[in-house]
């Protein structure tokens, strides 16, 4: 039971991650448009 839990943590904690990375990457092109419309 302990095992299964700390897996599914693992899991979710990967999955979160991967997320933000998703969204970092995605805002990181945002603002770079954004640099370049201004520029």
């Amino acid at each position: 039971m302990y095992f299964f839990f700390l897996n599914f943590f693992f899991i979710f904690l990967v999955y979160i991650f991967d997320n933000l990375i998703l969204f970092y990457k995605k805002s990181c092109t945002f603002a770079n448009k954004i640099l370049l419309i201004i520029k």
